[in-house]
């Protein structure tokens, strides 16, 4: 559409609920430092095998489930922990168990600068015209 000379895109908050939802559906930080292979292997395999799990998962379970290198999993879990993904329970001494991270949502909306859809919901858009 455009307006006063300009090209502007109409959205409905429903429009913007679907595009926030795509966006904080992926990491901002892991996409900066992992491959998009270890982006996909995060996201397709891991996050479900722990949601379905429903309790930390040991390095070697991890191995695993991804069939790839050991070297490969740990430098990917490196970094997902230094991303904020996951968390590492050091207490097992032969294996780290890893968690997904609680505040990961939150992390990434906060890392996008996004506006959470019930607050657009909620805003007055008649105040506007």
């Amino acid at each position: 559409m455009t307006m006063n000379g300009v090209e502007i895109v109409v959205a409905t908050a429903d429009d913007y609920e679907v595009a926030y939802n795509v966006l904080t559906g992926s990491a901002p930080r892991v996409l900066e430092t992992c491959s998009v292979k270890a982006r996909d292997a995060f996201f397709g395999k891991i996050k479900p095998a722990f949601i379905h799990a429903g309790k930390p998962l040991q390095t070697g379970q991890i191995v695993r489930l991804l069939n790839e290198p050991p070297s490969t999993v740990h430098r990917w879990l490196s970094d997902y922990v230094k991303d904020g993904l996951l968390v590492r329970d050091g207490k097992n001494i032969r294996q780290h168990l890893y968690l997904l991270n609680s505040e990961e949502s939150e992390f990434r909306t906060q890392d996008l600068g996004l506006v959470e859809p019930s607050a657009l919901q909620a805003f007055d858009w008649d105040d506007l015209i």
